[in-house]
């Protein structure tokens, strides 16, 4: 639900909640001035001090309800997440037909981090895909007023970004995923109006170009659930699966799960009675493992909040079937399968406004997760890259720009402070090439409410 605390003028507050609402963390809006809120379905205002905002800071369209509210000083409290997946599966660099017009981009070559170019247009929220041919692609996100539709490309050698093509359809807390021919297929999200969308989208690197909307309602460009902060995860196949995520106009949950085929370019549910994950959930991850399956792994949902529990998907059946249990129930987490097979689960949030240090691995020969070392500090809106089958790499978290690195050495985990961030980040991406070498992308300075245009080349 919402809650909504009533504050007076010497600072007492009581709290009290609202309505159902799909609440996964706790970020503090105030309101100030008036008795009633202001509200504008159009544009962020700050009428009498006044600011309204929705699960990643712009405008939701529940404005009556919201204006029924009154008091000498509200604090409103909402939601704010992004999409934790990963793609394991896809194709390595230079394979499919998704290479720049035949060209292939050596990765940066440095000697220790530095700034590099920036972004246009600056970002958090967005995703970031590392193409066949070596560029990495940003796509939609969040520029503090407004969900975006702009998509730039970052050449690796010219160390450059670039603006190509704009999506059809503003978006955060999407997904993209790299599909097997080169394309990049993005999908749901949270919508201009702040509402989840059904729409997907393919994107040519040889033609810089997106996929059209055939009309309105077109089967290929639509899924059967709307959904933001799910995941989609690149199947052996070729196919994509889509797990749960948050569907605004019902103000649901999913357990729903999608397929969407390259081949005939349709993204459907299974034609067979309700045969859903156990469990609604959002802001989970989704892992592909070594077997084929993929591991469904913690998330958020409104009945049972942060969750522990876990799922493995068979492509080859077409059927969920119950894994172990994390030892602590955490969403908006990040997950990477090491060279092992295992899968590495780091941070995240426990609670209303409580983060972890922990991190978990899983092992899906024993179906079994185990303790595997604690972090410096807690982690949340964080990212994370693998740098190789036993180090992964973390950066950022709500007003910090201190990283980590993991080394993973026979079941146990170390992990050691590297170098910060030029900024302070959270809600940015980390893509690693072949070399080594991180480009750190946009992101939130909560600090000094900004979405960053900046970026960082690392250097673990």
């Amino acid at each position: 639900m919402f809650f909504v605390t009533s504050q007076d003028l010497v600072g007492n507050h009581t709290s009290f909640g609202f309505r159902k609402s799909m609440l996964l963390d706790h970020v503090c809006i105030f309101v100030t001035g008036n008795r009633d809120p202001c509200y504008n379905s159009d544009t962020l205002v700050h009428k009498n001090r006044c600011q309204l905002v929705d699960r990643i800071g712009g405008i939701m369209n529940i404005g009556p309800k919201i204006l029924r509210i009154s008091g000498p000083l509200l604090i409103v409290t909402i939601a704010l997440s992004i999409a934790n997946c990963t793609d394991d599966g896809g194709t390595g660099p230079g394979e499919g037909n998704g290479n720049g017009g035949g060209t292939n981009y050596e990765p940066p070559t440095i000697t220790q981090s530095e700034l590099t170019d920036t972004l246009n247009t600056g970002r958090s929220m967005h995703t970031a895909t590392l193409l066949n041919d070596g560029r990495v692609l940003v796509t939609g996100g969040f520029d503090g007023r407004l969900r975006l539709k702009s998509c730039e490309l970052y050449n690796p050698e010219k160390k450059a970004w670039k603006n190509v093509a704009d999506m059809a359809e503003n978006r955060a807390l999407h997904t993209a995923t790299l599909l097997k021919d080169g394309k990049v297929f993005v999908t749901g999200g949270s919508r201009l109006n702040g509402h989840s969308s059904v729409r997907f989208q393919r994107f040519d690197p040889v033609t810089e170009t997106w996929s059209r909307f055939i009309d309105r309602d077109s089967l290929a460009t639509i899924m059967d659930e709307g959904r933001m902060s799910h995941c989609a995860t690149l199947l052996p196949d070729g196919r994509v699966l889509i797990t749960g995520g948050y569907e605004s106009i019902h103000d649901e949950y999913e357990k729903t799960y999608e397929i969407y085929n390259p081949v005939t370019h349709l993204c459907k549910m299974p034609d067979k009675p309700e045969p859903w994950m156990a469990r609604r959930r959002a802001d989970h991850t989704a892992t592909l493992l070594e077997n084929g399956r993929v591991l469904v792994a913690g998330g958020f949902n409104q009945d049972e909040r942060y969750m522990p529990y876990c799922e493995l998907y068979d492509p080859g059946t077409d059927t969920w079937s119950e894994a172990d249990a994390m030892r602590t129930g955490r969403s908006m987490h990040r997950a990477c399968r090491l060279v092992d097979g295992e899968v590495l689960v780091v941070g995240g949030a426990v609670a209303p406004s409580i983060y972890t240090v922990t991190c978990e691995v899983y092992d899906p020969v024993a179906d079994q997760w185990s303790d595997i070392g604690i972090m410096k500090e807690v982690r949340y809106r964080h990212a994370a890259a693998q740098l190789s089958g036993t180090q992964v790499l973390v950066s950022g978290n709500r007003f910090s720009k201190t990283t980590e690195l993991c080394t993973i050495i026979k079941g146990s985990g170390s992990w050691v402070y590297r170098d910060d961030m030029f900024e302070y980040r959270c809600n940015h991406t980390m893509t690693a090439f072949s070399n080594g070498v991180v480009l750190i992308v946009g992101g939130t300075d909560e600090a000094a409410h900004k979405q960053l245009s900046s970026c960082e080349l690392f250097l673990p």
